[in-house]
């Protein structure tokens, strides 16, 4: 959430988010939005899956290595390790993305 609140309810499931609050979500149910307040509420939507399909499979090739940071709260960064480098590099790796919380 960029600013605002807004109700996001996905099957039976009924979530409320404010600003800076962040929702992953399946869309494998019906889903509704809606504003509870007068405040104009304003929110992004990330579309990850392929992102991270193709990443998990480049993982699975032994191409790159993906590591999590996490606290209670859940993921809170990750890394990923580009390990498919010329064959006169095998002690190297390259930081190809890091993203954090």
């Amino acid at each position: 959430m960029l600013d605002g609140t807004i109700e996001i309810t996905v099957g039976e499931d009924l979530h409320r988010l404010g600003t800076g609050d962040c929702l992953a979500l399946v869309l494998d149910r019906p889903m509704s939005c809606h504003n509870p307040t007068r405040k104009t509420a304003r929110y992004a939507v990330v579309k990850a899956l392929a992102f991270w399909r193709g990443v998990a499979e480049s993982v699975a090739r032994g191409e790159r290595a993906l590591l999590v940071a996490e606290d209670v709260d859940g993921i809170v960064g990750t890394v990923q390790l580009v390990l498919a480098l010329p064959e006169n590099q095998p002690h190297r790796a390259e930081v190809a993305k890091m993203l954090q919380d």
